[in-house]
């Protein structure tokens, strides 16, 4: 399991239509929009999720820096479970009653920052309509 904190940012699919004047003709084109006001959570993740869910999200946003800091963290976790001493292997079902008590003692730590500044160009990447908040602030 992974334990954390992050910030969230709204993403979607989207379709636009388009309409070109000089043809008097449509075309729908597909891009990404997200919200660039991110809000705080915390996280439970299993490698899985972060695999199959996480790092493809990432990675359809162009976010090449977070997908390598969770390889960072993952490779840091095999790490740690490599290094560990293994204690010993039981195999059980959900119905059967198991109790048991090991205490050991380790300390490693792994401290990870990273700071996301949002540009205009992640606007024009990403397909956001840059004029749009301008017109409705005026």
């Amino acid at each position: 399991m992974y334990v954390g904190a992050a910030i969230n940012y709204e993403f979607s699919a989207t379709d636009k239509l388009n309409f070109d004047p000089q043809t008097c003709s449509f075309d729908l084109t597909q891009g990404i929009k997200v919200s660039p006001n991110g809000f705080g959570t915390k996280y439970i993740y299993s490698e899985w999720q972060i695999l199959t869910d996480v790092i493809p999200s990432l990675q359809l946003l162009g976010d090449t820096n977070s997908v390598n800091l969770w390889k960072i963290v993952m490779a840091w976790n095999q790490y740690t479970k490599n290094s560990a001493k293994f204690v010993e292997n039981i195999s059980f079902d959900a119905l059967n009653v198991y109790s048991k008590t090991v205490s050991s003692s380790s300390t490693n730590s792994l401290s990870i920052t990273n700071d996301i500044t949002w540009t205009a160009s992640f606007n024009e990447t990403l397909g956001f309509e840059v004029l749009a908040r301008v017109l409705k602030s005026v």
